[in-house]
C-alpha cells in the first residue's frame, strides 16, 4: 500500500512539472489556430491591433477598401463581430497614413491623413461604424502642426516650430486645448539650450536648423520629443515631458538630451520608454567604423539619461533587414529571411531560420509574438512563445 502511495506521488508530481514547465522558445501556441497557425485571408496587412483579451484585429487596406478582420484568443475569425469576423468600409483614404487606435473604452478610433488634414472614424467593439468625420487640425498662431499624434484617451498632440522653439500642444477629442497639460494647453521648449549655446559660441556657427523626428507617447503618459539640430554635424535631442506637460528634470540636462556620440544621425526610427523609465532608440548611422554603409543600431537609456549601451544591429542598404520595436524594450530583427529577437541588452536570438515573406509583426502583452507570412497570397499568422 505504501509502495502503492509512493508511486502515485511520483507520478503526480513528473505530471505537475511537466504540465508547468515554461514553453520551449520560438515553438508555437497550440492554442492559436491550428497547430500555433491562423488563416486570415489575403494578404495586405498594414496593422495587427492587439486587444486585452489577447483577440486582434487586422488591418488592411486597398485602394478602394479598408478591410478589419477580427480573430479570437484562439486564431478563429470572431462571428459577433461586423459581417462573420470581417468589416469592409470603401474608402479613399491613405493607406500609408491610415492607423486604428484602441480607445480606453474599448471602441477603435480609425485615423487617417496628415498633420493639417485628418479623418477619424470610430468603430464599437462589434465591429459598427458609429461616426466618421473630416477636418482640418487648428493652427496656433498661424502655424500649422510639423506632427500629430492621437492617444487612447480620445486627445491628440500636435508639434509646432516656432523658429528656435517648439510646442506641443494637447486637444480633446473636439479638438480644443486640454488645458490640465503644461500653460493653458502648451508647454514650450527652447532648442538653443545651454549646451548648444555653448558650442556655438565655440564653432562660431550659424543658427541651427531644426526638423522634428518623432513623438512618443508612453502608457504613463508621458512624452518623448525627438528632434534632429543641424549645427557642427546632425545631431539628435531628446527631450522628456511628464504627463502633465513639464519637462522631466532629473533626465538627462533637465529634461534635455543633445546626442554626443561620434557618429552623426542620418535616421532614427523608433524611441520607446521602457518600464524602468529608461530609453531604447533605434538609428541608421553613417560614418560608422564598419565604412560608409548605413548601419541600424540600439542605444540603450537610464532613467537619467546615461547612455548605458549599444548595438549594430545590421546594414539597412546591402541587406534585407527590417526592425520592430515595443514598449518591452524588444526588438525584433529581420536579417537575410531571418528572425531574430533581442532583448535586455543581449546578442539577438534566433527566433525563425527562414521565413518566404514576412508581411507584418506583432508583440502580445502575454509575452508572445505574432508573425504574419504572406504564403501564395494567403497571410498565415504564427503565435510564438518566447
Amino acid at each position: 500500500m505504501l509502495l502503492r502511495l509512493a508511486l502515485v506521488a511520483v507520478g503526480l508530481g513528473m505530471f505537475s512539472f511537466g504540465a508547468f514547465s515554461k514553453p520551449a522558445f520560438g515553438s508555437l501556441d497550440s492554442s492559436f489556430g491550428k497547430k500555433g497557425i491562423a488563416q486570415a485571408g489575403i494578404c495586405g496587412a498594414k496593422q495587427i491591433l492587439m486587444l486585452p483579451d489577447q483577440s486582434m484585429i487586422i488591418f488592411k487596406q486597398s485602394k478602394e477598401t479598408m478591410t478589419l478582420l477580427k480573430l479570437t484568443q484562439s486564431g478563429l475569425w470572431d462571428s459577433t463581430f461586423a459581417n462573420k469576423g470581417v468589416l469592409r468600409i470603401e474608402s479613399g483614404w491613405d493607406a500609408e497614413q491610415s492607423r486604428l487606435v484602441l480607445q480606453k473604452n474599448l471602441d477603435i478610433a480609425l485615423i487617417s491623413g496628415d498633420a493639417t488634414n485628418l479623418q477619424r472614424m470610430r468603430i464599437s467593439p462589434l465591429g459598427r461604424v458609429l461616426n466618421q468625420s473630416k477636418f482640418d487640425f487648428p493652427k496656433l498662431n498661424d502655424l500649422a502642426p510639423s506632427l500629430v499624434r492621437w492617444t487612447r484617451n480620445n486627445t491628440f498632440f500636435a508639434v509646432y516650430q516656432a523658429n528656435q522653439k517648439l510646442l506641443i500642444a494637447r486637444y480633446t477629442g473636439q479638438l480644443e486645448l486640454d488645458t490640465s497639460f503644461g500653460t493653458a494647453g502648451l508647454t514650450e521648449l527652447s532648442t538653443i539650450t545651454p549646451a548648444i549655446l555653448a558650442q556655438l559660441s565655440a564653432f562660431g556657427s550659424a543658427t541651427p536648423s531644426i526638423e522634428i523626428m518623432g513623438l512618443t507617447v508612453a502608457d504613463d503618459g508621458s512624452l518623448i520629443l525627438t528632434a534632429t539640430i543641424d549645427f557642427v554635424g546632425r545631431r539628435l535631442m531628446l527631450a522628456k515631458f511628464r504627463a502633465n506637460g513639464q519637462l522631466e528634470t532629473g533626465f538627462a540636462d533637465n529634461g534635455v538630451d543633445i546626442d554626443g556620440l561620434a557618429y552623426e544621425i542620418s535616421s532614427y526610427f523608433a524611441v520607446r520608454v521602457l518600464p524602468n523609465q529608461g530609453l531604447v532608440m533605434f538609428r541608421g548611422l553613417d560614418n560608422s567604423p564598419q565604412g560608409d554603409a548605413e548601419f541600424y543600431s540600439a542605444l540603450w537609456f537610464g532613467a537619467t539619461g546615461s547612455l548605458e549601451d549599444s548595438q549594430t544591429l545590421g546594414e539597412a542598404q546591402s541587406q534585407n533587414f527590417r526592425a520592430w520595436s515595443f514598449a518591452t524594450g524588444d526588438v525584433f530583427l529581420l536579417e537575410n529571411s531571418k528572425i531574430k529577437l533581442l532583448r535586455n541588452q543581449a546578442k539577438p536570438r534566433q527566433l525563425i531560420a527562414k521565413l518566404q515573406q514576412l508581411e507584418i509583426l506583432e508583440q502580445t502583452t502575454d509575452g508572445k509574438v505574432i508573425i504574419g507570412e504572406c504564403v501564395k497570397k494567403q497571410l498565415l499568422l504564427r503565435r510564438l512563445h518566447l
